[in-house]
C-alpha cells in the first residue's frame, strides 16, 4: 500500500484506475469508478492548493515578523535620538540662545516626533497584517484537518451507493428474494396504485422496497449476497471487520464529530483499537487504505455479479 499514493502527497503516485484492471466496466461499477476518481482528484487538488496557499501565507508571515523586528529596531533608535533632541532643546531654552538656535532645536524635535509617530504606525500595521496572516494560517490548517474526513465520508457514501445499485441490478435479473417467498406481502399506498401505468412501475416499487429493507439491515444484506446470490464478500480477500470499521468510523464522523462512542465500539467489537471519547483520525494514509479496500471489494462483487447474474440478463439490459 505504501507504494501507492492515491490521495496524500508523495513522490510515488499511482492512479486509482489500476485497481479496476481485469473487470468488465459495466454499471454500477462504471459509475463507482468515475465518482471515486473524481473524489481522489478533488482531494489531491484541494490538498495541493491548501498546502500551496499555506506556504505562501507562512512566508508572508515570516517576512512580516522580520520586517516588524527591523521596524521596531529603527523605532527604538529614533526614540533614543528624539530623547537626545528633547534634552538639547531644553538646554537651548535654558541658556537663552538665539532665536535661530531655538527654531532649529524645535524643528529637529518636531521632525523626529513625526518620524517616530509614523514608525509606530508602521509597527502597528505589521501587527495587524501578522494577525491577519495568523488567522489565515489557522483557516488553512482547519481546512486541511477537515478535508480528509469530508473526502472519507463521501467515498464511503459512494461505496454504499454502489452496493445498493448492485442490489437493484441483481434483483432485476433474479428477483427470487422478492417473489420467491411464500405468502410474501408488501404494503402499497393507494396513491401509488392509482398512478401505476405498467407492470414495470410495480417491479420498480418492489425493488426499491427491498433495497430499503436491506439498506436498513446490513446482516440481511450480506446474507442475500452470500446465500441467495453466491457473492461471498469474504472471498474477496478483504476482511469484513475492516469494512465494518470503515462504516462505523464514517458514522461517527457524520453524527458525532469523529469522536468514538458506544455505537462505534459495539460495531467493531473486540477488534477495535480506539477508545471511547477518542477522535478517530482520518489522515491520508488511512484514507488510502480505505479507498483500496472498498475498491477491491467493489471490483470483486461486480466481477462475480457479472458472471453469475448480469451475463444472464436480457440483451437489452444496460451494460
Amino acid at each position: 500500500m505504501k507504494e501507492k499514493v492515491y490521495v496524500h502527497g508523495g513522490k510515488k503516485r499511482s492512479s486509482i484506475s489500476v485497481l479496476f484492471g481485469g473487470v468488465t466496466l459495466s454499471e454500477p461499477l462504471k459509475t463507482f469508478k468515475g465518482n471515486v476518481e473524481a473524489m481522489v482528484y478533488i482531494a489531491q487538488m484541494s490538498s495541493y492548493r491548501i498546502r500551496g496557499h499555506k506556504d505562501q501565507v507562512s512566508k508572508l508571515y515570516k517576512d512580516g515578523i522580520k520586517s516588524k523586528e527591523e521596524q521596531e529596531k529603527k523605532l527604538r533608535e529614533d526614540e533614543r535620538v528624539l530623547k537626545n533632541v528633547l534634552e538639547m532643546e531644553a538646554v537651548v531654552r535654558e541658556k537663552e540662545t538665539s532665536e535661530r538656535s531655538k527654531k532649529l532645536a524645535k524643528w529637529a524635535r518636531e521632525t523626529l516626533e513625526g518620524i517616530v509617530a509614523r514608525e509606530k504606525k508602521f509597527v502597528d500595521r505589521w501587527d495587524s497584517l501578522n494577525k491577519g496572516w495568523v488567522e489565515s494560517l489557522n483557516k488553512y490548517e482547519k481546512a486541511k484537518e477537515n478535508l480528509m474526513p469530508m473526502v472519507f465520508v463521501y467515498i464511503v457514501t459512494i461505496w454504499d451507493a454502489f452496493i445498493l445499485d448492485t442490489v437493484r441490478r441483481i434483483l432485476r435479473v433474479h428477483p427470487q428474494v422478492i417473489v420467491g417467498k411464500k405468502n410474501a406481502t408488501v404494503e402499497v399506498k393507494a396513491s401509488f396504485l392509482w398512478d401505476v401505468k405498467s407492470t414495470e412501475d410495480i417491479r420498480n416499487y418492489l425493488i426499491e422496497d427491498k433495497v430499503r429493507q436491506l439498506d436498513g439491515n446490513r446482516n440481511e444484506l450480506l446474507k442475500c449476497f452470500g446465500d441467495d446470490w453466491g457473492i461471498d464478500w469474504k472471498m474477496s480477500g478483504i476482511k469484513l471487520i475492516d469494512i465494518i470499521e470503515i462504516r462505523a468510523r464514517r458514522d461517527i464522523w457524520v453524527h458525532n464529530g469523529g469522536v468514538v462512542n458506544r455505537q462505534y465500539l459495539n460495531m467493531v467489537g473486540k477488534n477495535g483499537l480506539l477508545r471511547e471519547g477518542e477522535v478517530a483520525q482520518i489522515d491520508g494514509e488511512y484514507l488510502d487504505e480505505c479507498l483500496e479496500k472498498l475498491t477491491r471489494l467493489a471490483v470483486y462483487v461486480h466481477r462475480v455479479a457479472e458472471e453469475k447474474h448480469y451475463a444472464k440478463a436480457d440483451i437489452g439490459e444496460d451494460r
